[in-house]
């Protein structure tokens, strides 16, 4: 299911506003990728369009869509319409767009997904790593 950026955002933002959420988020150089496990099968699977640029523009595209993981090795096939989809990709813009109320100082704010403590968002890889190691990503 494709939706729009709400509003202009920065890369590091946009990945603190996706791992607060519990994705685990890889940045390439056109995009920002996120994964977010369903089940023990299933993935969410998030692609936003940057550009290249160090901002996200507003209306860049969202592609999300459900993994299915039968066979990790070979392909795996997608699931492009869900109602789990539709309230995950409104989720997503309602956080990039309160992302500008949770900036203090330059730094976003970010939410741990496990234990819910507010930090800096330069913060939260190392804490997930510290104090969550055995959860890297929110299931659910």
């Amino acid at each position: 299911m494709f939706g729009l950026v709400p509003r202009r955002i920065k890369v590091a933002d946009l990945e603190v506003v996706l791992t607060s959420m519990g994705y685990r988020v890889a940045k390439e150089p056109f995009q920002v990728v996120g994964f977010k496990q369903l089940g023990q099968k299933q993935r969410l699977h998030l692609k936003v369009g940057t550009y290249g640029g160090s901002a996200v523009p507003k209306d860049a595209p969202m592609d999300l869509h459900i993994d299915t993981l039968t066979n990790p090795m070979k392909y795996h096939g997608s699931i492009a319409h869900d109602e789990k989809i539709g309230h995950e990709l409104e989720a997503i813009a309602e956080a990039i767009s309160t992302a500008d109320q949770r900036v203090k100082g330059g730094d976003a704010i970010a939410f741990c997904s496990v234990c819910g403590k507010e930090m800096a968002g330069r913060f939260l890889r190392n804490h997930m790593k510290m104090h969550h190691p055995q959860r890297k990503v929110r299931t659910g």
